[in-house]
């Protein structure tokens, strides 16, 4: 189901580290990612450069290809080119989505949809949580009975 709409919090303009990206536009495009309608409960997203690049006014796909970049080597994201997709690596816990029921069974099922071992790896890291039930099937699963 598609969002319709993003929280961005008043405290990103006092993080320093958002305050020190490059350019207006990557901070721009750090906050198009977190508000796109395609934005997984877990925080993922299938790659769009030609779609992000419409979305801001005078961006290009090359520059928001650069834009990408840089949020990943700032880890504001992680990317799998191999896969095409892209996880915004705090969006879990910046959503507070760990502490409402609802929403924790929400990112568990977004999250079972990753495909990248890399983005999935980094979202255990991120949020021990989030793949309880996935470790609960496999423990079930590799229990034989004795004969």
């Amino acid at each position: 189901m598609a969002r319709s709409y993003g929280r961005v919090f008043s405290s990103i303009w006092q993080d320093e580290d958002f305050k020190t990206l490059s350019s207006s536009e990557v901070q721009l495009l750090y906050i198009a990612l977190t508000s796109q309608p395609d934005l997984s409960a877990c925080g993922r997203l299938t790659v769009a450069l030609g779609r992000w690049a419409d979305g801001i006014a005078g961006a290009t796909r090359q520059s928001v290809l650069a834009g990408l970049e840089e949020l990943a080597e700032k880890r504001f994201i992680i990317v799998d080119w191999d896969y095409d997709e892209l996880l915004v690596r705090t969006f879990i816990k910046a959503d507070n989505g760990l502490s409402n029921p609802r929403r924790h069974a929400a990112i568990q099922n977004s999250a079972q949809e990753v495909s990248s071992a890399a983005l999935r790896a980094a979202l255990r890291a991120e949020n021990p949580g989030v793949f309880t039930a996935e470790r609960a099937r496999t423990t079930t699963a590799s229990v034989r009975p004795v004969d």
